[in-house]
């Protein structure tokens, strides 16, 4: 028997299962999707409060310009994102989601609310809050460390903020399903690009 306990093994494992379930919980026409553009769907629900440009994109999920405008070009022609012109300056095009792809994310969500939900069972807020804060404590641990030499960050590069923890089950905000879809801001082996 082995009694060394790993607690980088046991956050692995818990990710494996919440990957696992979310997927079981996936319609079929989502599970057809790349696992990039399920990010870029949630990224753009959980932004659209303001203009969200390629730029934008190329940044958040670490990825290069031809990378991006290929991905993009795909989910254009798949019918979940549209580009459109904006009036400040000709040559800008702000993405946005279609109706389609807007229904897809709500759907994602709530079944990261659901799955969510049944995860923490029995977690009251407070300890729910003490979860958040020392996840992101070892985040930071690691990315202070200089271990890392690609300057990969652990804070979300969301440009919103974000709630000072993870809301309790009965709360109407939906969890950012992005962290829970494998996402490309915290999974360091997912950061050197995005496939389509």
């Amino acid at each position: 028997m082995c009694d060394t306990w790993h607690l980088g093994m046991d956050i692995r494992s818990l990710h494996n299962l919440i990957v696992r379930t979310l997927n079981a919980m996936m319609p079929d026409e989502v599970q057809r999707l790349s696992a990039p553009n399920i990010q870029l769907i949630i990224y753009l629900l959980h932004n659209q409060d303001h203009d969200v440009y390629q730029h934008e994109l190329d940044r958040v999920f670490s990825i290069t310009r031809s990378t991006d405008s290929r991905v993009l070009t795909l989910m254009e022609k798949k019918g979940f994102i549209e580009r459109r012109s904006v009036e400040h300056d000709a040559r800008l095009r702000k993405i946005v989601l279609t109706d389609k792809a807007r229904a897809i994310g709500e759907q994602l969500e709530d079944n990261a609310a659901r799955m969510e939900q049944v995860m923490l069972q029995g977690f009251n807020p407070a300890d729910r809050k003490r979860i958040h804060d020392d996840l992101q404590r070892m985040k930071d641990n690691l990315t202070n460390s200089n271990l890392l030499r690609d300057g990969t960050s652990s804070r979300p590069a969301c440009t919103t903020q974000s709630s000072p923890g993870p809301p309790p089950p009965d709360s109407s905000t939906r969890p950012n399903t992005l962290d829970k879809l494998s996402n490309v801001q915290s999974t360091p082996d997912s950061q050197k690009g995005i496939r389509s």
